[in-house]
């Protein structure tokens, strides 16, 4: 195999995909509310082809609060080339617009990723093109700055 996708579902969570077809074989997921977490795994080899999903696999995150975010003192400026903390909770599409599948939700605020496209209007809302490819191999999707915008410089 030459890459690998990870879902992972369950506490307060529904499915999502932290890892999207990333060639390393580990996952950084990061800070997680406490609950039962189940997973899997499927891979595809350079011709595209995939494998079924792997058997699912859990683990429990004991009920202990996390860590208090550092404190900022610097602020995000949004503009394609820049690296940006993201604010919990928010959702990574497939696509600029409400309209398209939520492939991931952001664990934790100051969630790091950059920004490789955008700003394009849709439903109201500014959406920006965003990769993890360079920090943790991850992948691609568009959130909306009203959203998922975590101390953006006035």
């Amino acid at each position: 195999a030459t890459q690998y996708k990870v879902e992972l579902w369950g506490g307060p969570y529904s499915t999502m995909t932290p890892c999207d077809w990333q060639s390393g074989t580990s996952c950084y997921i990061g800070t997680m509310w406490p609950g039962t977490m189940s997973w899997h795994v499927k891979a595809r080899n350079a011709n595209g082809q995939e494998t079924d999903w792997s058997d699912t696999w859990s683990f429990a995150i004991q009920d202990n609060q996390p860590p208090p975010p550092p404190p900022q003192t610097n602020c995000y400026s949004w503009q394609v080339g820049a690296r940006v903390g993201l604010r919990s909770g928010a959702e990574i599409r497939e696509g600029s617009g409400l309209g398209y599948h939520v492939h991931t939700i952001i664990p934790n605020d100051d969630w790091l990723m950059d920004i490789i496209g955008g700003p394009r209007s849709a439903d109201g809302f500014t959406w920006w093109d965003m990769s993890r490819a360079n920090l943790d191999g991850g992948g691609t999707g568009w959130v909306y700055i009203e959203q998922a915008g975590y101390n953006v410089c006035k």
